[in-house]
């Protein structure tokens, strides 16, 4: 990625959690990334993701 103006990260969303931390409504969002793809190529985690 070093020198890549744009990245893209590839996956699939799985979850939303709410929980209350320090008296604060906390949002995390739970993503699985499968790839990573620049103009100098691709890598990836599963096979066949950066066909």
């Amino acid at each position: 990625m070093k020198g890549q103006q744009f990245v893209c990260i590839g996956g699939y969303f799985v979850r939303t959690n709410e929980k209350i931390q320090n008296g604060k409504k906390i949002s995390e969002q739970l993503w699985v990334f499968e790839n990573l793809k620049t103009k100098k190529g691709c890598d990836f985690y599963f096979s066949g993701w950066c066909n």
